[in-house]
């Protein structure tokens, strides 16, 4: 009394193993991948910790203002995010005193 296989059984099993090999792939991944330094940076973009001092030093004093401080950083590392820079421009400015305010 064997059953005729029907095309739910068929998608049910295409499913399961679908399934299944995805979640082996994403465990030899993980494995392989286990002992390397995860990058938290988009490709293209720039690390805040990658920037010289000095380069935030010369965009601040390119100018008196704060926004073209930061357009002017952005302009050196064109990789830098708008808060990044913004962050690292404010950060020299407290370093810097108030005269920089």
């Amino acid at each position: 009394m064997a059953t005729e296989p029907t095309t739910g059984n068929w998608v049910r099993l295409a499913i399961w193993l679908f399934a299944t090999v995805g979640f082996a792939y994403g465990t030899v991944q993980a494995w392989r991948n286990r002992n390397k330094p995860q990058s938290v940076w988009w490709e293209g973009t720039t690390a805040p910790t990658e920037i010289p001092a000095d380069d935030v030093r010369s965009a601040l004093a390119s100018t008196d203002d704060r926004i073209p401080a930061i357009k002017a950083l952005r302009e050196l590392h064109p990789g830098l995010g708008l808060k990044d820079a913004m962050d690292l421009i404010d950060a020299q400015r407290g370093e810097q005193g108030p005269h920089h305010r």
